[in-house]
Formats: structure tokens, sequence, C-alpha cells
């Protein structure tokens, strides 16, 4: 019965979402507050909600606040008690949140809305993030850069953004790469909470209902040291019992300590044990309670930006300052701060009992100038009623160029992901706005490549999953089961994916997008239904590769290649195989590969070095003693895969040994389609060439490796082009292919060798490279990279 109460509760409840979206009026006098995801009901939203309701000309709106079930009777003693009965509280994931989220002219957030959330037109959000950022943010978290896509969406999806300072709003666009994207209104106003340290009388109310006059109050308010697959964490536990027993231990008669920690490590401390030590009293917002404060002991926390406005002592306490920095990063450097900043409990004491020695004056004037105690009604008549009198604001900058979204799947170590590299290293992104598109979830193994691609360009990441009702659910089941064609389906489902571009997009303004990879049903049907100009690529002869592979649902790609704008095929001879599928040539356009020449030239000098998650069969030590050989070494490079033929080139090679023993086989291989490095190993061994054949499994820079062999071997059963090829050639090393549409045209027009597509072919060009009678091309690669970017920059012309 609960777990059925639990269903009806929130899995339905969100199932209707799209329909409340549709079908519900925007009520213009209705304002919808959350707080930290409603795991909050405090901070900004509080002192807005307090300022709505105490003066009168507010009063002709409605105002609900989200919170979690847990926090809802808390949150109505709270705001009861302090006269506030006129909000309402709404469960977060219920119905009626639901249903407010659809119909609610203004939504407030001090953080985002959850994925689900879909901003309809005439809605007005407000969005005031909560805090000054010490800690970096966005593209600039080191171990969660892809994770931001949620924030972005709500960001541009935002009419306001509240910055309490340039400093904030400098940051925040720029890490968040919302520029270009929208031309949002952004507030330069001090924060709604900070108006509480401008409240004086209520300072003396404090200091007297907790006997503080004659005390010194210090605060310990430490940053979260957990995450969210890791909440507990007894390590941090343990310090911060050490922490308050040093505390409790060395404070002098007349100090107190308050302490406010994040809920999940508060819950394990029992504050009835210590005499000196407290937690933040529930009865007043945070802020309300640090405005009485004399000493605030800190670490990473933006608290510390807003309790410059008390011009009160700050400590830094950093025990861990090497190992955060490794994981988060920072904006600025500790030491340009004028804090002691201090590294143990004996200087966290001692500067505890030492008068402020340092000027913060400049801080005050960087951070803090925009509060006041009326910033609360500045935002409010500025977002309810448009009045600009009080207020500092700007608009987001939009250069007016086309942004171009290229989706990029999971950016897997491939063929594909390295031809896209090359391609933006090479186009000119100061003609158009160039953001690679992907889900959050499906390049987290893969964060190395992304950073690489974003010193090149901006990103775009997709949080979340599609808001579907239950037909739809059911539906999407059924079509995933194959029991409906993909013509049906996507006849039914057009609005669904409108209502998911929108969820995704929030409003971004978005050109074109081009699917970049050509694989994937579901990102490839979603694409296939955006309104402006779309673009899919063709990396291989599809029809080929799902014979061998079954990787891809025919009809879907019959209907991709039908739906989109442009159908890019990444060579000449795949135009044929497209039309075969298609019966389309209309809007089939030859995008050739981009061969980044001169990053290959410098990654070839690089020592050659294995990567941590690098496997080597049957060792490295017998890789590195082939190489240092004076055998002829062959080598072929593409996933482990069966199209890349990899098994018949074993056979062919192991026929070669019986005339040339003298040589030997390198196949370098990124991601395993299933068990199948694990079968080729095995085909290895059957042939008895495991002193022969090293087989190199995941290597991040493999062009040091192929400038030491003498020939490169290509005998897939399916290839778009061929990148390996040209790389290979780059670098002065001899190569022949077998003879498929792909590579064909290519190795034709530069003189390559083609072999027949077949286990003798590729024998026969083992033994014509020991003959001298293959070579390398001498392809102009600048000249090739010229035509090859015109065609990509022309692909909607």
């Amino acid at each position: 019965m609960k777990l059925i109460k639990k269903i009806k509760n929130n899995y339905l409840a969100k199932c209707r979402y799209l329909k409340y979206v549709e079908k519900l009026s925007i009520k213009d006098h209705v304002i919808l507050l959350e707080s930290q995801q409603g795991k909050e009901f405090g901070g900004n939203m509080y002192y807005l909600i307090k300022e709505l309701l105490n003066d009168t000309q507010y009063d002709a709106f409605d105002i609900y606040m989200a919170v979690q079930k847990e926090k809802i009777e808390e949150a109505q003693q709270f705001y009861q008690s302090r006269g506030l009965q006129k909000v309402k509280f709404v469960k977060s994931n219920s119905c009626a949140y639901f249903k407010l989220m659809a119909s609610a002219k203004y939504l407030m957030n001090d953080n985002t809305f959850l994925p689900f959330f879909i901003k309809k037109e005439g809605q007005v959000y407000l969005n005031t993030w909560h805090g000054t950022p010490l800690k970096s943010l966005g593209k600039k978290i080191n171990n969660d850069l892809h994770n931001i896509g949620n924030t972005q969406k709500n960001f541009v999806a935002s009419d306001y953004l509240l910055y309490p300072n340039e400093y904030t709003k400098d940051h925040m666009i720029e890490d968040y790469m919302i520029n270009n994207l929208c031309t949002n209104t952004y507030l330069l106003e001090g924060y709604p909470r900070n108006t509480a340290f401008f409240d004086d009388e209520l300072k003396n109310q404090i200091k007297q209902e907790y006997h503080l006059n004659n005390k010194k109050v210090i605060a310990y308010m430490p940053t979260w040291r957990g995450t969210l697959s890791n909440k507990s964490n007894p390590i941090v536990q343990a310090n911060i019992n050490y922490i308050l027993e040093e505390f409790e231990n060395n404070l002098k008669d007349d100090q107190i300590l308050y302490v406010n920690l994040h809920p999940i490590e508060s819950s394990s401390v029992d504050f009835s044990i210590y005499k000196k030590i407290k937690p933040f009293p529930k009865k007043y917002e945070t802020y309300e309670f640090l405005n009485v404060i004399d000493v605030l002991v800190t670490d990473y926390s933006s608290v510390f930006f807003d309790f410059l406005n008390t011009r009160s002592k700050i400590i830094l306490y950093v025990y861990d300052h090497e190992d955060y920095l490794s994981s988060r990063g920072l904006y600025r450097g500790l030491d340009t701060l004028p804090f002691p900043i201090v590294e143990t409990m004996d200087e966290v004491l001692k500067e505890i009992n030492k008068p402020k020695e340092y000027d913060d004056s400049s801080l005050v004037e960087e951070f803090c100038k925009y509060d006041c105690k009326d910033a609360s009604n500045h935002i409010l008549e500025r977002v309810l009623f448009g009045n600009k009198e009080n207020i500092v604001e700007g608009k987001i900058t939009d250069n007016k160029k086309e942004n171009v979204f290229i989706f990029a799947g999971r950016l897997a170590n491939n063929g594909i992901t390295t031809s896209l590299k090359n391609l933006l290293n090479n186009v000119d992104t100061n003609e158009k706005n160039y953001y690679l598109l992907f889900n959050a979830n499906a390049v987290k193994k893969n964060l190395d490549t992304l950073r690489e691609f974003s010193d090149v360009v901006n990103y775009y990441s997709i949080k979340g999953i599609m808001n579907l009702n239950i037909c739809k659910k059911i539906l999407n089941k059924i079509y995933g089961l194959k029991w409906i064609s993909t013509k049906s389906y996507m006849r039914k489902m057009e609005n669904a994916y409108q209502c998911e571009l929108q969820r995704i997009f929030g409003g971004a303004r978005v050109d074109s997008i081009i699917h970049f990879t050509g694989y994937g049903t579901k990102s490839i049907n979603l694409y296939s239904q955006f309104k402006g100009k779309n673009a899919i690529y063709v990396h291989a002869n599809m029809k080929e590769e799902i014979n061998l592979r079954s990787n891809q649902r025919f009809d879907a790609i019959e209907y991709a290649y039908n739906t989109y704008d442009r159908v890019a095929v990444v060579t000449d001879d795949m135009i044929e195989p497209t039309y075969e599928i298609s019966k389309n040539r209309e809007n089939i356009h030859v995008c050739r590969n981009v061969i980044d020449y001169q990053s290959i030239l410098e990654k070839s000098k690089l020592d050659l070095t294995l990567d941590e998650i690098t496997v080597v069969y049957p060792s490295p030590s017998h890789l590195f003693n082939i190489l240092n050989s004076n055998h002829t070494k062959f080598i072929n490079v593409g996933r482990f895969s069966p199209e890349k033929g990899q098994m018949r080139l074993l056979e062919s090679f192991a026929k070669l040994q019986k005339k040339y023993p003298d040589t030997n086989l390198i196949i370098v291989g990124g991601s395993s389609y299933k068990d199948y490095y694990s079968q080729i190993v095995q085909c290895v061994e059957e042939l008895g060439l495991k002193d022969k054949v090293v087989l190199v499994k995941t290597l991040s820079n493999p062009f040091p490796l192929v400038k030491q062999c003498d020939c490169s071997v290509l005998t897939s059963f399916a290839e778009g082009f061929g990148l390996v090829l040209a790389e290979a050639d780059v670098l002065n090393v001899a190569t022949f292919s077998v003879d498929i549409p792909g590579p064909k045209k290519f190795m034709e027009k530069y003189g390559g060798t083609l072999v027949e597509n077949s286990d003798q072919g590729i024998y026969q060009g083992l033994v014509d490279f020991m003959n001298g009678k293959i070579h390398p091309m001498g392809i102009d690669y600048a000249e090739y990279n010229k035509e090859a970017v015109h065609e990509f920059e022309t692909l909607f012309s």
C-alpha cells in the first residue's frame, strides 16, 4: 500500500505535468517560490516572502512556497511564528505542486527547478542563486564540469538573474556559458537575505533573548564535504567531532560557539554533551542569527562574502586546502584575501582571541556595495511591477551570430570523436557560435575529452528524462520492443518531442542542430523534430553496419534521412549506400572529415605513453620489444568490433608469417563491442600468434605508436571514411585499404592502394608491401582541410 501511495503521489503526479502545462492557464497574481529544491525554506526566498507579506502593495498576490513533505510542518510553524500566516505551503512533486508550476505567473528560486521543469510562455522567472562563489562553478568545476545542464537550462529560462556584485555576474555568465544563448535581464542588487545585516532592532532582540550581550559569540559554518553519491563520510564526521571537542575544551567562559552544519552532518552531532557549543537556533532564519556573531570561522563557503557586511572578524580554517583544490578549485587564491588563514585548531583558537587586524574595506566595496535594507523591495518592484528606478540592470550579451549545437554522443575514444575534434579545431569559431551538446550521464566516463573540447568551444549539457504521460510511456515501451514503426511512433509523439526540446533548452536561442554521431535512436528521433535547421551525419555504410551489428533500427535511420534538412555523408562513396536507405538524394551533402594534421604531427613527437586504463596483450614489455626490433611492423587502428575486420586480418597475417616470419602486427582499439576484444585474444592464441601480435586497448595518443610502424592496414567490412588512413599518411606511414565504399574514392583520388575486399585481398596487400609496392600517399592536407571546412560551413546553404 505504501508503494501504491508513493506511485500515486509522485510518479503519477509527474505524469500529469504535461497535461497541466498544456491545459492550465496562467494565473496573473500567483507567485511560487522554492528554496534549494524544496529542502529549505529560508535564505533569499524567506526574505522575499517576508517583504511580500509585510508590504500592502503586494496584497493582491497569492504566495506559495514549495517544500519537501518532511519539512512542511516545520516551515509552517516557522512562518506562523513570524506572523507570516498568509504564505501557503505546497508539497514538492505533488499534483498541487505541478499544477502551480504550470499556472503560476511568477516563479522564484534560489537554486534550480528540477529537470522536468518547462517554462511556459507568459511565466516570469526570477533566479536569485544562493551566494557569491569562491568555489569554482560551471565548466570550471574540476570533477563535475559535465553535470551543469539543469543549471544552464534554468539560467536561460530565467527572465531575471540576480547577482549581488559584478564578480558573481561575470563568473556565473561565463562559466555557465549563457552569453549568446539568451538576452535575459540581470539585476545587480543586494541579496534579500543580506537585508538581515541592516536590522539592528532584531539583532538586539536576539542578543537579549539568548543572553549574549556580555559574550563573544563565535560561529562555525564549514562547507559540506560530502557528495550526492557518498552522503555519509565517516572521516569528515570524525573531523567535525574533533573540531567541536577542541572548541569545547579551549573556549573561555565569556565565549560561546554556535554551529551551522549541513543537515546530514548535524544529525550525527549530539549538542547536548557540550556546554559552550550550540546549534544555530531554529527559531530564527540563519542570517538573522548570523547578524549577532562577533567572529565567523568558515572555509570555502560563500557565507563570508555576505558576512563582510557586519565588518566583524572572519577566520578561514582550511585544514584540507590542497585536497579541496584538486577536486573542486577556487576562483581566487585564499592568499589574495585579507583574513587570517589557518590549518590547525591551535591557530583557530589563537585567532579567536586576537582582535581584527586587517582592512576589508576594498572587499566590502567589491562584494557588498549593492547590499541594503531595501534590497528585497527593489527586486520585487522590478519583477512584479517593472519599476527600474532603484535597481541596476543589464542584458545578457548576444552577438547575434548563428548558434550551432553539435550533438556529440558519449565523447567516446573513437574515430567519430576524433573527427569532431579535428573539425572544431579548424572551423572559424568567430563566424558562428558552436556548442557541444550531450547528455550529462553519457559523458561522465570521458571528462578528459570534454575538457579538451571546452578549450575550443562552449557546451550545453542535458539533464533529466523526457516528460511523458502514462499513455506515452506505454507507447515508448512498445516502440522499444519494435512493435510499432518509427513513422507511426513519431506521428503520435510529435507533441511530446516538442515539449522535450522545450524542456531541454528552456528558451535558449538554438538556430541549428547537427547530430554528429549519427547513432542512437532516441537522440536521432528527438533532434529530427527540431523546428530550426537540422542535419545528421553518416559515418559508415549504415545498411552494412546494421546487417553486421544490428546496432541501429533501420526504420529509424530511414525516417531520419528523410526528415532532417541535411544528411551529411563523410565521403562521396557514402552517397549511394545512404540513398539506398532514404531514396532521397536532395538532402544528401558531402562533408568530408577534417584531418588535424598539425596536431597529429605534434602528438607523434611525444614519447609513447600507456594510460592508466590501457590494456596491452600479451604485455607492455612485449610491445616495446617489438617496437625496438628491426622487424616489419603492420598496424591496424579501430574499435574492437566485428565490422572492423580484425579477425580476417589475423587470418591473413598468420598466412603471411609462413613466408615472412620477421613481421609483427599491432592492433590498437578503443572501446570493445560486447566481448569482441576477448574473442580477438582467443583468435590470436588459436592461430599461434601470441609472440607476433600485440593488442592495445584504449590508448589516448596512438600517434607515437603509429609513427614507429611501417604500414597501416584498413580491413573493415564497412566504413564511412577510414580516418586512420589519413592519420597514417600524415606520419609518412604506408597504407592500404580493402576496396569498400568510404575509403575507396579517397584512396583513388590520392593514389592510395586498394585491395580486394577479402581475406585473400588483405593477404596480397601485406605481401605487396613486403615487396615494396605500397607507399605513403603524401597528400597536401592544408588544401584538403580548406575544402572540408568549406563543405561543413555551407552545410545548410
